[in-house]
């Protein structure tokens, strides 16, 4: 089979994809760091789509984290009563 059908049949059918591979590192990588490092070393390797893919997830994560860090931010500052409107 050639490689750009390998690449398609990996990446299209989900094989592989962001979450999964944030599970097999997250499950299987403190256990088993080399083969899991030289799995998803080969899985970036082998289609550059996964990288843009990598990129993507961890803006959509750091965006995720701080609008939550945000929203405890204001949740704190009510609680202690710093987001209180004052009159004069």
């Amino acid at each position: 089979m050639p490689t750009n059908q390998y690449q398609d049949l990996v990446y299209n059918n989900f094989l592989f994809d962001m979450p999964k591979l944030y599970d097999i590192a997250a499950i299987y990588g403190p256990q088993n760091p080399e083969p899991v490092r030289q799995l998803i070393g080969k899985v970036f390797e082998n289609d550059m789509r996964f990288v843009a893919d990598y990129k993507e997830s961890v803006d959509a994560i750091m965006t995720l984290l701080k609008k939550s860090f945000n929203a405890a931010l204001k949740v704190t500052e009510m609680v202690n009563g710093d987001s209180v409107l004052h009159r004069s």
